[in-house]
């Protein structure tokens, strides 16, 4: 359960899903959301009620769905974390993106927005260590690995 706005996770991840969904300028539809995040659309029906009934999301039978402004404050902090721990994953720790993202999609629920503001500064803070010092990937992955 996420402490910071008492939401389940895979709440917050049918937020995050519409906000992308909008953000790519397309009507917000179940079956959208149901693809996006590989689930059932009766899944994602039961889901809407809850953040409707919470207020996050504005839904009507055969419309499209719209989030609030908390619904959308809420999905833009859960993406910010999600992007900002795929980053650090990848640069910092040197994971495929791939991997990266994935590990991103599960710790967004957990890490406060505050862990994840240390955590971007802590990446930006060492690729310009590394950089200013010539480390190379291979140098920095031999550091980071070393037992």
């Amino acid at each position: 359960m996420s402490n910071f706005e008492n939401l389940s996770p895979s709440m917050e991840d049918y937020l995050e899903s519409m906000y992308m969904i909008q953000n790519k300028g397309e009507a917000v539809r179940i079956k959208d959301i149901a693809e996006s995040l590989s689930v059932k659309m009766p899944s994602v029906i039961g889901a809407l009620k809850i953040l409707k009934q919470k207020g996050y999301i504005e839904y009507e039978k055969s419309s499209p769905l719209s989030l609030t402004e908390e619904g959308l404050k809420i999905a833009k902090s859960v993406l910010k974390r999600h992007m900002i721990l795929a980053d650090f994953l990848e640069k910092a720790v040197l994971l495929s993106k791939p991997e990266a993202d994935s590990i991103a999609c599960k710790l967004e629920h957990i890490v406060s927005p505050d862990i994840a503001m240390r955590l971007k500064n802590l990446t930006e803070y060492l690729d310009t260590i590394n950089r200013k010092n010539s480390v190379s990937e291979e140098k920095w992955f031999s550091i980071i690995t070393e037992k």
